[in-house]
Order: C-alpha cells, then structure tokens, then sequence
C-alpha cells in the first residue's frame, strides 16, 4: 500500500499501478505459494529464521498447516509460536532444533532432515491442508544458507508434482 502510495504521490498512473500489482507474484522465500498436488496447498517461508517471522508465516493461514520447521539452534525461545497450535495440524520439526518444537505444539513429530519431514507431510497432507516450510531458524545446520534450503524446498514441491502426475 505505500509502495502504490508514494508511486502515485510521484506521479504514476492508477492504471500502471493496478497493472503492477496485479501482476506482482510476492516474494520468493517469504510465504511463496508453490503449487497445489492433490488439493494441497504448498507453500515456501523459508526466509523465516526466527521466531517472529514464523509467527509472520503462520498468521497468513487459519487452520490444517502442516509446519516444517526446524534448523540450527539459535538458542532462542519458540514460546510465541504457540499462539498458532490451533492453526498448525501437524508440526514436523528437524535439525538441529527438532525436539524443542515437543513443548511448543500439541501435535508435533521429530526427524533429522528437512527432506524426512517433507516425505511425512506429504504422507499426511489431506486436501484442503496446507505444507508450509517456515523454519523459525536459520540453515546453517543442513544447508548453507536459507535460499538454497527453499530451493531445495521448491525441487522436491516439483519433484513430487511429478510424480503424482505420472500416477
């Protein structure tokens, strides 16, 4: 809404403005729509390193997330991330972190790597669900940094699509 603000302030056209918004996609890491599979919404956070800006992530959607969270440990609190237990279906924790996510969700599992908790979520996913990976932490302890872990995110998204369109 600035953005359009200042733009027409500066003398930009309502139309272009319309235009650019119309055709802005967001941006890539930051809640990313992926693709829907099996009417399973999919999404890419992965730019979410702390714990308020998964609480960012988590906001975006009222019910059925499937979390994929996780990484290496910051030693912070996920405290206030237990606001959104009625909003996470599933929470599937990994790295270094995984088992501090036991006391933060009502339903919570741990394994060790983020391509083991994106396996069981797809295994859990029911449509109308939704896959979010939003960390609450930073990549360093699998990946080298949060770009490349939403890369490899959004491949195995792909690799997954295409699979089930071979089926």
């Amino acid at each position: 809404m600035m953005a359009s603000c200042m733009a027409y302030l500066m003398g930009v056209s309502l139309f272009n403005i319309q235009e650019v918004i119309r055709e802005f996609s967001g941006v890539e890491h930051r809640i990313e729509y992926v693709d829907t599979i099996d009417n399973v919404r999919f999404y890419n956070d992965s730019k979410a390193t702390n714990t308020h800006a998964a609480c960012a992530g988590l906001s975006a959607f009222e019910k059925n997330v499937i979390l994929l969270c996780g990484g290496k440990d910051k030693h912070i609190s996920f405290d206030d991330l237990k606001q959104y237990d009625g909003v996470v279906k599933k929470c599937i924790s990994f790295g270094q972190t995984k088992d501090k996510f036991k006391d933060i969700f009502t339903s919570q599992m741990s394994v060790e790597t983020m391509k083991d908790a994106f396996e069981k979520a797809v295994l859990l996913a029911k449509p109308g669900d939704i896959v979010l990976l939003c960390p609450a932490c930073s990549s360093f302890d699998q990946f080298k940094n949060y770009e490349i872990r939403g890369e490899i995110f959004k491949q195995m998204v792909h690799a997954y699509a295409a699979k089930r369109n071979e089926e």
